[in-house]
């Protein structure tokens, strides 16, 4: 049965489980939790700045006095990593839901592509790979509210996921504390994207409209020459004639 929210305000607010890191009441929407955007990100190369693959996972930067934090761009057609604020630990008895805000990432076209639960047990931050496939590119900054997480009670009746009577095992290390290296290598190299494709083949259309003007011009330019050549040498004959 998936908590409403009373249940998550109990249960986060008291931090019987410290389930999130950082927890804010305000942050509560409707049965789910809004998680943050967090430090780190990577974007797959948008064929116009090819920095991305070579510099890896990046690193939100903000301003220590006004807390200004700075903001990146999704192109559209391209993938993204973004790693949550949040530290996640997730009761041994509890499953979580992930997805993203329909109001800030959805409607723009934000599509999230990696996976939509968190195993009981989890102790880490989560990882979004996100794909772009909205007309234009998605600006993301860090602290905005782009996740919901909800929580669902499951049956721990199964023996193979248990160790001690009612308990699953819980890691003992944070996972996820950064973009993992290998993550970054499976999608590192450029993307081409339907959008891309138009793009050039309008490109192509326009190159080729110039090349046919062009042409079109250097063709009467020569046929107007050898018209004032023709016209020029019937006047030097009838010139020599009288």
């Amino acid at each position: 049965m998936f908590w409403a929210g009373e249940k998550i305000l109990t249960y986060l607010r008291d931090q019987k489980e410290n389930i999130v890191s950082g927890f804010d009441p305000d942050r509560i929407d409707c049965n789910s939790y809004r998680l943050r955007v967090g430090q780190e990100y990577f974007i797959t190369d948008d064929h116009k700045d090819k920095a991305w693959s070579k510099k890896g996972a990046q690193i939100f930067l903000g301003d220590e006095k006004t807390g200004a934090q700075e903001g990146c761009k999704i192109p559209s057609g391209q993938f993204a990593f973004i790693m949550t604020e949040e530290i996640i630990r997730m009761p041994t008895n509890v499953m979580g839901f992930i997805s993203l805000r329909t109001k800030n990432a959805k409607f723009k076209g934000l599509v999230n592509v990696s996976g939509f639960h968190v195993d009981p047990g989890y102790n880490g931050k989560l990882i979004f790979s996100v794909f772009n496939a909205g007309p234009s590119p998605i600006h993301v900054k860090r602290f905005d509210q782009l996740f919901q997480l909800w929580f669902a009670d499951i049956d721990v009746s199964e023996k193979r996921h248990l160790t001690s009577g009612t308990k699953f095992v819980r890691p003992p290390k944070v996972e996820n504390e950064h973009i993992p290296s290998d993550l970054i290598s499976n999608v590192s190299d450029p993307l081409v994207s339907l959008q891309d494709v138009s793009k050039k083949i309008d490109a192509l259309d326009r190159k080729i409209f110039q090349l046919y003007a062009i042409g079109g011009a250097i063709l009467t330019l020569l046929t107007l020459v050898n018209i004032l050549v023709l016209n020029a040498e019937r006047l030097t004959r009838m010139i020599s004639q009288t």
